[in-house]
């Protein structure tokens, strides 16, 4: 019988050939529709594979690197891995932003984060049957960041809910409230990032257990050299499985174009389509649904290694990155003669004080004896469908 590595290495080469012979099938002129739906099967389901290989990559290196440099699975999450499964968002939001569509830039972010924490969140402490154990640091100290980068970000980009009669009153604090991303308050964005960085640095506590396991691990003969150069070959394979994870939910996403005949093209975004759903309901669900798989992807693989530690780190290092970080380079980059401004139309407003309000709850949910529960990770499930129920109610009409 083949070892494990090879016979993975193998059904990996066999999800690639899959993958090429299925997208080449959807690119083939002419294709009916049946080749072309079997082909669109055939893809998503090589994708998934191939994203879940990458994730396990991912995790298995992250937890290596966290051990090597002594630090605790859930510094690593909150920083690492939080910072490499929020790149979708950022490639997302930045070119929608040069493109002048400032609406996607941060409405994916807001989707992505709510997310995160409805559905990932939620699922995870759902399918545990002692629901997910949370740290005090997290209740104590991220999870109050997360809610002050969220009021951050609403009072940077929301609108003025009061008009402009208040602000001759002792509210002129309220012409922050402009609809509108400067590039001043995406540099107090991004200053907030590296701030919290490098708080954590200095709060950090070495995980006696990942100490223990390398001393208990590493032979006596093994070099400062050695040493380097594993720490080298893991980032290394962090590196591959991220690529692996990121062009994979590209794939899982997918993109249409109009044709002849209706749509053509890849990924649930082409399933949209041929149902009639619209582009603001695609936008705001498939997309920010997609951008955020490779939280949902390593929360699965992290939390099935028992790195639970692990998979909350990287659902609130991830939605802190995409506030202050992934906003707040658009904030800076987004302007004028590199592109127009970033401006949100007023329905973002909704969006951020659910998210506003949904980090509250979920940060009083956590402080529930250490643990989020099965129930508790329902109600975050069902906030999450009843936003994307909303979504779906008021959506603009959709294209005939």
């Amino acid at each position: 019988m083949l070892p494990s590595r090879v016979r993975e290495h193998a059904w990996l080469g066999a999800s690639l050939l899959i993958l090429g012979l299925s997208y080449a099938a959807i690119r083939m002129e002419p294709a009916s529709f049946p080749i072309i739906l079997t082909a669109q099967i055939l893809l998503f389901l090589t994708v998934i594979h191939i994203v879940a290989f990458g994730a396990d990559m991912l995790v298995n290196a992250a937890s290596r690197i966290a051990e090597k440099l002594g630090l605790s699975q859930l510094m690593i999450g909150l920083t690492v891995v939080a910072f490499g499964t929020s790149a979708p968002e950022g490639a997302v939001s930045l070119v929608a932003g040069f493109q002048g569509n400032g609406d996607i830039t941060i409405a994916n972010v807001v989707g992505s984060n709510i997310f995160n924490l409805c559905f990932i969140l939620g699922t995870m402490a759902f399918i545990n049957p002692k629901g997910l154990p949370i740290r005090a640091e997290l209740t104590r100290r991220d999870a109050p960041i997360l809610l002050l980068a969220t009021v951050m970000l609403f009072l940077f980009v929301g609108g003025n809910p009061f008009g402009e009669s208040m602000e001759g009153v002792g509210f002129s604090w309220l012409r922050l409230l402009n609809l509108r991303l400067e590039a001043g308050e995406g540099v107090l964005l991004a200053l907030a990032l590296v701030a919290y960085l490098i708080y954590l640095y200095r709060m950090r506590k070495p995980d006696a257990e990942a100490a223990g396991a390398v001393g208990a691990a590493a032979p006596e003969s093994s070099s400062p050299a050695q040493e380097s150069s594993s720490l080298l070959r893991d980032c290394v394979v962090f590196t591959i499985g991220l690529a692996m994870m990121v062009k994979g939910c590209d794939l899982l996403v997918g993109h249409a174009e109009p044709v002849a005949d209706g749509f053509r093209g890849l990924g649930a975004v082409w399933f949209a389509k041929q149902l009639n759903i619209s582009d603001y309901v695609i936008g705001v669900t498939i997309v920010a649904a997609g951008t955020s798989t490779p939280e949902f992807i390593v929360s699965i693989v992290a939390a099935w290694k028992g790195r639970f530690d692990m998979t909350v780190g990287n659902l609130i290092g991830s939605d802190l990155f995409n506030m202050l970080g992934v906003v707040g380079v658009a904030g800076m980059v987004l302007q004028q003669p590199l592109a127009p401004p970033v401006t949100v139309a007023p329905a973002v407003i909704g969006s951020l004080l659910a998210l506003s309000a949904l980090v509250a709850l979920t940060w009083m949910l956590m402080w529930t004896g250490g643990r989020l529960s099965r129930w508790e990770g329902a109600l975050l499930i069902m906030i999450g469908i009843g936003r994307w129920t909303m979504d779906f109610l008021t959506q603009p009409g959709a294209a005939p």
